[in-house]
Order: C-alpha cells, then sequence, then structure tokens
C-alpha cells in the first residue's frame, strides 16, 4: 500500500507541474468544452467514445513536456538532436489533438 501511496504522490505532483504549462491548460479546456458539446448533442453515451482519446491528448502531452524538459536538463545549447527530439514529441501532441478532434466531429455531427 506504501508504494501505492508514493504512486499517487508522484502523479499528483506531476498534475501540478503540468499544469503551470500553457498548453496543457488549453488542451485541458479544449477537452472540457469538446467533451461537453459532444454529451450536449448526443447524451453522454458519446462520451464512451470521445473521452479516451481526450485523455490520450492529455497523456501527449504529459510526455511531450516531460522530454522537453529532459533535454532542457541536458543541454541549453541548440542542438539538432535536441530540436528533433522536441519537434517528434511537438508532432505527437498534434497527431493526439487530430485524433480526438476527429472523433469529436464525428460524435457531434452524425
Amino acid at each position: 500500500m506504501r508504494h501505492l501511496f508514493k504512486a499517487l504522490a508522484y502523479s499528483w505532483g506531476g498534475l501540478l507541474v503540468l499544469l503551470k504549462e500553457a498548453a496543457f491548460r488549453q488542451e485541458l479546456v479544449m477537452l472540457l468544452a469538446a467533451l461537453s458539446a459532444v454529451c450536449w448533442r448526443r447524451g453522454f453515451s458519446a462520451l464512451g467514445a470521445a473521452l479516451p482519446w481526450g485523455l490520450l491528448v492529455l497523456i501527449t502531452e504529459a510526455l511531450n513536456t516531460g522530454i522537453e524538459k529532459t533535454v532542457d536538463l541536458c543541454t541549453r545549447e541548440r542542438h539538432p538532436l535536441a530540436k528533433a527530439a522536441k519537434d517528434a514529441a511537438s508532432f505527437a501532441c498534434g497527431t493526439a489533438i487530430l485524433a480526438f478532434a476527429l472523433v469529436c466531429a464525428r460524435e457531434f455531427f452524425f
């Protein structure tokens, strides 16, 4: 049980770090607005289709933030590998957002 409580404390700390990130806050607001619109239009049954994709956006942003902070810790110089790591993580976020938007559009309009 002690391990579980430590893991929860680490997760809480991670959430507090993410809430300081503008991109995470924007994505969280986007997620809540989109899910609200889908539920308003189609009811709570549509939530089951859209919510996992919204959570994927938040998960991807958390990993992106971790990658960015790790790269920044390793080097402050502009290095092509550092840029490649950050760009790849950013692409993952963009792809997750696109997937979420497509699912929400399907649930909202069809």
